[in-house]
This record gives structure tokens, sequence and C-alpha cells, in this order.
């Protein structure tokens, strides 16, 4: 499928390139016996392609099956069931977290850190090949927006970590400061936006530089808040996301619901930066396997998670809720049970619904060729509206502009027309805060906001009865996940 070319070729290219590409450069040395290393497979632009899409591969590792998102389910939007085999589920979010989540580890932390090193590769590398500077700086640039996206996870999710920006590594590195940390972040994205091109025209997994600018301005925006507090950033976050709206390609699609609802339709107006998934391009490595694991147990999935009974009795009705949430379930034999008479009693997110067949899931159906979404235009809109609104005041028109057009295609408006039935003529950052809850629900976004924000406490008292308990404790001031203990056992700098 054309459309997912640049990660069925991750896994296929690299095999005859050298695993040393997927596996780190900790300690390569000149190649004397005929091993292949760094220093010896730069030489043609073939190569140099295969090193760049070997930096794809992280992100099939962390967004193929939900477990990736594991450390974001202290969010109110994600939840699981309190028995059975979702304990790595529970620890986060029950607020007791345990630093041998082997799903963390495996799903969140070491694809971080993978595609830190393969980036690293293609920058202390990718000048040897001789080619054209166009080939050169598109490499370079998806190097840099792949590895300011990689810090800017960890990052948000583990706190202070390491700082490597070549590979060049003991392993025995110091934690950096937040504020190197985010000074990596944005010098990494501030040179994508400059190398990257316009559109990649059948390529559409590839970033561009609007992606790397409405990440830039994403950046700003998160740096505002917490633990930074750098709150001349908003202003920052407001131009930056201005420049893509004016100039960028993006609309929003009109109806809510078609952003999931078709895989073939996914590389749309609205999509800034997509995986691009396919299970009919190679199996389960390439399928995206949350459409089972957002599957009751009455349609034969996997139940792994699904959304707070708090959360969703809060959200807006209209479109959009009905397009993000699965009320009901077909039974065998006819029929349908509402979510409340369901085994886990809590509703399912239809965005990752995947194709049913007599009522039950069907590996081979659409759903696994579900594109998962990292920034979507509407994530764009909200984040201009909050730093704006933020730098200005609560009645700047064109931050609020940006955030009814939000609130217009959630209520099933036309996105363009002013509607007096829907607008908000002032809003506050919570206003915006919450917008973005319901508008990202599921898409790695609910607990970050949360952490920057400061509202994590505030959220959790809000669980329904139904919903898992919090049995931990919940600390502001330190609401990382835990770096896993194998790691910290390896680098005792990685201490929790």
């Amino acid at each position: 499928m054309k459309n997912n070319k640049i990660f069925k070729t991750s896994f296929l290219v690299l095999v005859a390139a050298g695993t040393f590409i997927l596996n780190g450069c900790q300690s390569l040395e000149p190649d004397t016996d005929g091993t292949l290393t760094a220093d010896n497979f730069f030489q043609t632009e073939g190569d140099l392609d295969a090193a760049v899409t070997a930096q794809y591969n992280s992100l099939l590792s962390f967004a193929t099956y939900v477990h990736g998102q594991i450390p974001y389910f202290g969010g109110d939007d994600l939840t699981t069931w309190g028995a059975g085999n979702k304990d790595n589920f529970r620890q986060y979010d029950q607020f007791n977290p345990d630093a041998d989540n082997g799903n963390v580890k495996a799903q969140n932390w070491n694809p971080w850190w993978k595609m830190v090193l393969t980036t690293n590769t293609v920058l202390d590398h990718y000048q040897k090949v001789s080619a054209s500077q166009e080939k050169l700086d598109n490499a370079a640039g998806q190097a840099h927006f792949l590895r300011g996206l990689a810090y800017f996870f960890l990052v948000r999710t583990y706190g202070e970590v390491p700082l490597l920006n070549s590979t060049a590594v003991t392993g025995r590195e110091e934690k950096a400061s937040f504020e190197a940390i985010y000074d990596q972040i944005i010098s990494d994205f501030t040179i994508a936006k400059t190398l990257l091109p316009a559109s990649w025209g059948d390529e559409p997994g590839r970033p561009t530089k609007w992606a790397a600018q409405s990440y830039l301005a994403h950046v700003y925006l998160t740096s505002a808040g917490f633990p930074l507090k750098n709150t001349a950033n908003y202003a920052l976050a407001a131009a930056e996301a201005k420049n893509v709206i004016d100039n960028g390609p993006y609309a929003l699609v009109n109806n809510f619901a078609d952003l999931w609802n078709d895989p073939t339709t996914q590389n749309n107006s609205e999509s800034v930066f997509a995986i691009n998934l396919c299970f009919s391009c190679g199996g389960w490595t390439f399928g995206n396997w949350k459409s089972v694991g957002s599957t009751s147990a009455e349609e034969t999935g996997w139940q792994d998670f699904f959304t707070e009974i708090g959360f969703f009795n809060g959200f807006p009705e209209g479109p959009r809720k009905d397009a993000t949430f699965t009320t009901e379930f077909p039974v065998e034999g006819g029929g349908t049970l509402t979510w409340q008479e369901s085994l886990h009693k809590h509703p399912y997110f239809a965005k990752w619904k995947g194709t049913l067949i007599d009522g039950k899931f069907s590996y081979d159906g659409g759903g696994p060729d579900l594109n998962a979404y990292l920034m979507r235009y509407s994530e764009l809109l909200l984040t201009h509206a909050e730093a704006t609104i933020m730098s200005t005041g609560p009645t700047n028109s064109e931050g609020l502009e940006s955030l009814n057009k939000v609130k217009r295609r959630a209520a099933g408006k036309p996105v363009n027309v002013a509607d007096p039935s829907v607008d908000v003529t002032s809003a506050t950052q919570a206003d915006v805060v919450d917008e973005r809850a319901w508008e990202l629900a599921g898409e790695y976004s609910r607990w970050f906001d949360m952490v920057r924000t400061e509202i994590i406490a505030e959220v959790a008292a809000n669980k329904d009865a139904l919903d898992l308990p919090v049995i931990g404790t919940i600390d502001e001031t330190k609401p990382w996940a835990l770096i896993p203990s194998s790691e910290a056992d390896l680098n005792p700098n990685l201490g929790n």
C-alpha cells in the first residue's frame, strides 16, 4: 500500500542494511574484520535511505498497542479492568506504579531511546554520503524531528533524563536538567522546520516542515507550564501555531467520525503527523492492535482499555461524543447490551473500534489498518487558542476563533460559520484544556495536559465509584513515570 511505504520498508530493508541501526551504536568500532559499522555503512544514497527509514521503527513499537500509553493511564480518559492480566495498566491508573513494569520498558522507554540512538547515528554520519543537498537536508531534517519527538515524550513521561546528542555515549550519563532537555527539543524542531519539505507526496508517514512547526508550538506551550513555567513561551507558542494556521495545508475534516471510520482516508487534511499502520502489509507488527484492545468482552476483544465513567459522564453530548465512544455491544443470538450491562461496565473507544463481523472482532478487518494520529490539526488549533488566551487575554478574537472551530465541529455545525449556539466570547486556560480532553480523548494528550497545568489531584477526585480507585500517592511535584529498575541497575545515575 502506497500510504504505508515508509513503515513497511523500515522492517524489510534493514535486514540487508545491518542491525547496528536498530540496536544502537554505543560501541561502534572501525571495521577491520568485515563487520558492518556506521563508519563504513554510510556510503551510498541507498545506505542513507535505509538509515533514515530505520528511525521510524520505534514508532511502530510505541503505537501498535496501547501498552505504550501505560504511563498515561493516570489521565481520566484511560482506564482498564480491575482483574485479570491488566496489572501493568492498573498501576498507573491507580497511582501505584512499579519500576519493574515490563510493558512500560518494552513499549515506551525502549522505543524512545532506540529512536534517540538511531537519529544520532544518522546525524553523526549522513554528511559522509555523496548526495544532493536536498537529499542530505531531508535526512537531517527527519532525524532532528524524530529526536525532538523522542525527547519530548521522554521528558514529559520520565522527567529529567540523560541528554544524548551523539553516538559517543558511555552508559553512565547523568540526568540533564529540564531546561537543557527542552532547549535541545526546541533546537531539534527549529532545525527540522528549516530542512524538511512542505510535502512528501505519496509518503505521508514522514514529517513535513509544517509538522515540525506544529510540534514546536506545542513544545513552547508545554514548557510554559509545569515544571519549567516559562510563561514567556505562551507568546512563542501562539506565533508558531498561527504561522501554520495561516500558511500550512491543513483544515478540519467536517465530520469528526470520518477521522476514524475509514482507514483509506486517514491521511487527510487534518493529519499533521500520523503513524501509518497497515495490517495487510505484514501481519501483527504493522497493525493497529489498539482496535482489539478497545473492544468489549461481548465482542471477543482483549478489553485492555476503555474510558473512565466520570470522564464519559462529563463529556458534552453531540456527534463528537457519539464518534468517540461505543456504548452498545452486539451479542450472540441478536440484540445488544448497553455499557452499563456489559461485563466491565464502561464505555469503550469507538475511535479504535475496528471491524465487527457477526458481532465479533475480525482480525482481518479494517481496524488494524487504522493510523495512529500523533498530531491533528484540531490539536494545533487548541494550542493556538490556549497560547493566545494565556499571552493576550481571554477575549482575543483569533484565539477564540481557533477554539470555536473545534467546538463547532464537535457539535456537528459548519466549522467556518460563526454560531452563537456554540461559540464562546471569552475563555480561560481551563476551558481550552477541557476542550483538549474531549477532542483528543485517548490520543497521547490528556495526562500531559494534567501534568503541565497541575490538575492531577483535581481530576482524580472526579472518579466514578465504578472506576478504579486511587491506592497510591498523588504527588504533583513528581508526576513522572518510574524509570525501569533494570536501567537504573545498569546506570545508577538513572535512579528514581
